[in-house]
């Protein structure tokens, strides 16, 4: 896929780094271009060659972009300035395929000033993610009455309120210091010289003097962190609070001013919205570093936002070009870019290679609808295919076996469980394995049936008894099963009953495209719409590339299944 990024980028690498994460992370599969001129001939070619143009910042660019239809499609991301700015009223929004926003507020913020915007744009909300490896947690150590502040010195920020805090907390204890992590902004000189003179003058008419350490912009956060007990946050504004959700990782207390919108973000019990209230949380000595720091980790991780990401490009490129408008007069009319190119079906087997069935030399069974077909394959003496078997089958039971521990699953049912091979390499406390194969079933009680935390079952979807507490499980599964359903309303089933059946997590290993597969027993669908569209209660928390990317020269030991995680939500 070829992905244009148009970014404002007036202030700086700043700018970048909302966004570096989400570049390096599709520049590993895609073809991407970073552009930061508004000229409209530099916005056309690229538009020109890409399928999907990211705009950065719902400001300069895209106003720029969404002047005219372009022949990609084309997504933009709004942050939280730009909702307060003129910016929204300058914007065709009739041109725009997709509006993603980082935090709901910011969203509803922009509904309120964009008159029937749902009617005019798709909308998405995308929380921010953090890169938890960055920001390790920090060794235990005694307290040290040392307070952080993060950020530029501007009034949005609002650091006289850090001032005031800091004075009616050194009232309760005098050893408390404030540390200043930012400078004041360099693009405003006005700005920078109010607000310096104005925090020199208060924190002199408090007597702040010795207590207030400005450090300027700090290259090593994780290690100034190092030495602080917590954060004060005193923003009007913000959107997520990146030096919140870092700081928080580290282990310090985070403490926040409750702007408009940090409920929806933050837990209640971090919130202040008076000095008193800022003090009594800051003296409060309840303070658990691991649950602050696995609290960032669960619902902030960056794993989280490069899958739902990655499900939203894929969809817009999957749509294919825009409908282009006429060309201006004078003008020749852009030709749309080429959709990007499906892999290709594995090439017919020779004679002495490994065929579906996983036999030398044996036929495949004629297609007959997926329960015939999966049945006279066992019978014949097939297996569940590559995909349970040699390297392919390590990588799937580390990712799985990894999960079950960290997320401490009781038990787990999977919807599709084959012949039982990949089970031979799984740990999990307890399952319950359906296959709409009846061999498939005999084969796993022959395999398996001596273990008692093991049963089969016969999936059976017209007659499945839902709500029985024996077919659901804390994380249901579907390896290599969606593309082999090929039937619409059985696909409809089992969807239905794969995410009824669990209580906490839905793990799919699946391809998602609508790509041909080129194969009567093989139909590729894009199963995350499905799920966006008819599962509310689940939201998409991850997603795991394959390690071995399907390469047509190597069927039997690549794949196009990739890893999709959903978390119920209540």
């Amino acid at each position: 896929m070829n992905i244009a990024l148009f970014i404002k980028d007036t202030s700086g690498v700043t700018l970048r780094d909302f966004i570096a994460d989400i570049v390096a992370y599709l520049g590993r599969e895609h073809e991407v271009r970073v552009c930061t001129s508004v000229n409209e001939a530099d916005i056309a070619r690229l538009c020109q060659w890409a399928h999907v143009a990211w705009v950065e910042w719902l400001a300069e660019h895209a106003e720029a972009v969404c002047r005219r239809r372009r022949p990609c499609r084309v997504l933009a991301r709004v942050h939280s300035y730009e909702a307060y700015s003129g910016h929204p009223e300058a914007i065709n929004w009739n041109n725009l395929d997709v509006l993603v926003a980082v935090a709901d507020h910011v969203l509803a913020l922009l509904e309120a000033r964009v008159p029937r915007l749902r009617d005019s744009v798709r909308t998405v909300v995308i929380p921010n993610g953090l890169h938890m490896d960055r920001f390790p947690a920090r060794q235990p150590r005694p307290a040290t009455k040392r307070l952080a502040w993060v950020g530029t010195l501007r009034h949005t920020k609002n650091f006289p309120l850090a001032l005031q805090c800091l004075h009616a907390l050194r009232q309760r204890d005098p050893e408390w210091t404030l540390h200043v992590a930012g400078d004041y902004p360099a693009w405003s000189d006005v700005e920078a010289m109010e607000n310096l003179v104005y925090n020199q003058h208060m924190a002199a008419t408090m007597g702040l003097e010795g207590a207030v350490n400005f450090y300027g912009n700090v290259a090593d956060m994780p290690a100034w962190y190092a030495d602080k007990d917590a954060l004060l946050s005193t923003s009007i504004r913000e959107s997520f609070g990146y030096a919140i959700a870092e700081a928080t990782a580290t282990g310090l207390k985070p403490v926040i001013h409750a702007f408009p919108g940090a409920r929806n973000i933050w837990p209640a019990e971090w919130l202040f919205a008076s000095v008193n209230e800022c003090v009594q949380l800051l003296l409060d000595k309840t303070h658990n570093p691991a649950a602050l720091r696995e609290f960032v980790r669960k619902r902030y991780g960056l794993a989280r936002q490069l899958a739902a990401v990655d499900v939203l490009l894929r969809e817009l490129a999957a749509e294919g070009p825009a409908v282009s408008t006429p060309a201006a007069p004078g003008q020749t009319a852009p030709t749309p870019p080429t959709p990007p190119t499906p892999p290709a079906p594995p090439a017919p087997p020779t004679q002495d290679a490994p065929q579906p069935g996983g036999r030398i030399g044996s036929p495949d069974p004629v297609f007959s609808g997926v329960a015939g077909y999966w049945d006279s394959r066992y019978a014949s003496g097939g297996n569940s295919g590559a995909g349970s078997y040699g390297r392919l089958a390590a990588f799937k039971a580390r990712i799985l076996n990894d999960f079950v521990a960290s997320h401490a699953i009781g038990s787990v049912i999977e919807f599709g469980c084959g012949d039982g091979n990949q089970l031979t390499l799984a740990h999990y406390p307890s399952y319950t394995g359906l296959d709409i194969s009846a061999n498939a079933v005999a084969l796993c009680r022959n395999r398996h049936g001596h273990d008692l935390t093991k049963r089969f079952l016969r999936y059976e979807p017209d007659d499945f008894p839902q709500g029985n507490p024996w077919v659901r499980a804390e994380l249901a599964l579907s390896l290599d099963v969606i593309f082999h359903i090929v039937e619409d309303h059985l696909f409809e089933a089992y969807m239905r009953h794969l995410f009824d059946s669990a209580t906490r997590y839905v793990i799919v290993y699946s391809s998602n495209t609508s790509d041909n597969s080129g194969v009567a027993h093989v139909r590729h669908r894009k199963f995350t719409r499905w799920v966006r569209t008819n599962r509310k209660d689940f939201t998409l928390e991850s997603f795991v590339p394959n390690e071995h990317p399907f390469d047509p020269a190597m069927p039997d030991e690549t794949s196009f299944s990739d890893f999709y995680i959903f978390k119920r939500v209540e």
